[in-house]
């Protein structure tokens, strides 16, 4: 199971925004019920929520429909398709919970653009979404990558599109997968690199080729490392050993010291003890102990730190002599001078000083000075934090929007937040209304509109009680806007905005709202004014130019219990 499990241990949570108000028992009839809670374990939503009764799995969708526990093991949706096991056999389910292929294959690979690996008596076989196998049987295959699958046959390495059509024969001696629309292969014992037609773009001359990231390649030549662009053209070959472009660096190594080359073609000299491939725009090297950077642009911040910690809106977390603070991606440094820091959510980040907590933005400065026992993240431009004994909510200036009354309270999502008083939890809205009494023993965030939820050892899930209309309103008094649909190209929408390079980074997520629907997007190609996006739940048929887009902050973490 490769989702998050939501266990009851550990969990707290709400009751009013009014300190005094007592509250008479809960007729749980009327709640926005998804599904009373009925179920041993419950996971989140990510198109269909999974549920686990009596030693098995099943799942329930956004409109209700239980899909009862059947399955031995289960994994996430992909393509809108999520294998299953029953009985030793795997299998593959739709979201509707129709079987796509009933449990027959020894093995199974999850779906992507249109296709599956499957295993049957040994040998490697292709299904399509329509539950058909395409009529070619294989020693062994790859995931589908780009449109095209990697397939093996008496040793030799050919090529199917997404299609099912057999578009480059078995005919290399090995391949690798296609990135970037072209794929290294071996032609005799050099290696080359075909596009996706099987026309050679560039002529077998390497002892080792790797594949196109960022515009580059890895390559071997004459006993060393290099990289090529895809024209071919050597950009370096002086490397004792290199790795793969990794976010717009390469490592590479020469006389056992390490350096990178960018994707541009510029060389940070290999003078380093060790280093990390590039996460998140920048690159961890290590001289003499102390910890440094590189960033993608290949500029150095030299080796000062004694550790390193989360990386979070485009701010890394770093530690020396003891005290906290940030390195950015573009290279800036936020002096370590805290005692401890939060991860940065919506510009800010919490850091204490003398025992209490504040926020301070991207240069270090503090926004809302420390004066908190505890805090958590901001989220949809609210962050809970205690005072004096009691939580309560506060806005990027330091006001308090609801006053601190609970015993325990964590981020909004999708307009609503969930909080504890008398021992019990249910959820507020921005305003303090009470939109779900305190009556669960647990809950979670909304996550896609759906939150768990706990009841006398058993779980279920509960409906966001806001109009669309609602969640659109708290969204913009939040300030979380993004852009808005420029275009729709394949399978891929196209957002445009002027912010888009501060406040949108690789796998966030983003929403928009279509005839009372929420459509959860994934960036997962974020520019400077412009953001490549996939649909993760919704349908893309609903999305239309000039469509508002958000960040959307459902389902996030739980503030770390400090002190627990």
């Amino acid at each position: 199971m490769s989702t998050k499990k939501i266990g009851i241990s550990g969990l707290l949570f709400f009751s009013i925004i009014f300190p005094n108000v007592q509250y008479a028992q809960v007729d749980t009839a009327v709640l926005p019920w998804l599904a009373k809670p009925q179920f041993d374990e419950a996971y989140d939503f990510n198109g269909a929520g999974w549920i686990k009764k009596g030693g098995k799995f099943g799942f329930i969708t956004k409109e209700g429909t239980i899909v009862q526990p059947q399955f031995d093991e289960v994994y996430n949706f992909y393509d809108g398709v999520a294998k299953v096991k029953v009985g030793g056999k795997w299998g593959y389910i739709d979201r509707d919970g129709k079987w796509i292929a009933r449990p027959q294959f020894d093995g199974a690979f999850n779906f992507s653009n249109g296709l599956a690996v499957v295993i049957v008596q040994g040998k490697y076989r292709l299904l399509t979404k329509q539950g058909r196998l395409i009529p070619f049987v294989f020693d062994f295959a790859w995931d589908c990558s780009e449109g095209m699958v990697k397939v093996q046959n008496n040793g030799k390495i050919g090529y199917v599109n997404s299609n099912g059509e057999m578009i480059i024969e078995p005919r290399f001696e090995d391949g690798n997968n296609f990135c970037e629309s072209v794929a290294a292969v071996k032609v005799g014992s050099r290696w080359g690199y075909i596009n996706k037609q099987g026309e050679q773009i560039i002529q077998p001359q390497f002892d080792f080729a790797g594949d196109f990231n960022y515009g580059i390649a890895r390559i071997k030549k004459a006993g060393k490392y290099g990289f090529i662009n895809k024209e071919g053209k050597l950009i370096a070959s002086e490397f004792d050993y290199a790795w793969d472009c990794i976010d717009g660096l390469a490592r590479i190594k020469k006389e056992g010291k390490y350096g990178y080359v960018t994707s541009e073609g510029k060389i940070v000299k290999a003078k380093y003890d060790e280093a990390e491939d590039c996460s998140s725009g920048l690159a961890k090297i290590v001289q003499e102990g102390k910890i440094g950077f590189v960033t993608k642009e290949g500029n150095i911040i030299k080796p000062q730190f004694d550790d390193v910690g989360k990386f979070s809106d485009g701010m890394l977390e770093v530690k020396k002599d003891e005290k906290y603070g940030f390195v950015s991606v573009e290279g800036t440094v936020v002096k370590p001078k805290f005692e401890k820091v939060l991860s940065f959510s919506e510009g800010l980040a919490a850091a204490s000083e003398y025992g209490r907590w504040g926020f301070i933005d991207k240069s270090g400065n503090w926004v809302i000075k420390p004066m908190y026992d505890d805090v958590g993240s901001f989220s949809e431009g609210l962050v809970e934090v205690m005072f004096e004994n009691k939580w309560g909510y506060i806005d990027k200036k330091g006001d308090w929007i609801i006053k601190p009354q609970f015993d325990n309270a964590y981020n909004f999502s999708e307009g609503v937040a969930d909080v504890k008083l008398g021992g019990k939890w249910g959820y507020i809205d921005r305003n303090s209304n009470v939109v779900i009494p305190a009556q669960f023993d647990a809950t979670y965030s909304f996550n896609e509109g759906v939150a768990v939820v706990g009841m006398n050892g058993k779980w279920g899930y509960i409906k966001n009680p806001l109009t669309v209309q609602q969640q659109v309103q708290s969204l913009e008094g939040a300030g979380v806007f993004v852009g808005t649909v420029k275009d729709i190209i394949g399978g891929e929408i196209i957002v445009a905005g002027s912010s888009i390079a501060q406040t949108v980074h690789i796998f966030d997520k983003l929403c928009a709202f279509s005839q009372g629907k929420m459509i959860i997007l994934n960036a997962h190609f974020p520019m400077m004014t412009i953001v490549k996006c996939k649909i993760v739940t919704g349908n893309i048929t609903d999305i239309t130019k000039g469509m508002k887009v958000y960040k959307y902050t459902g389902g996030k973490k739980r503030r770390i219990e400090k002190d627990q």
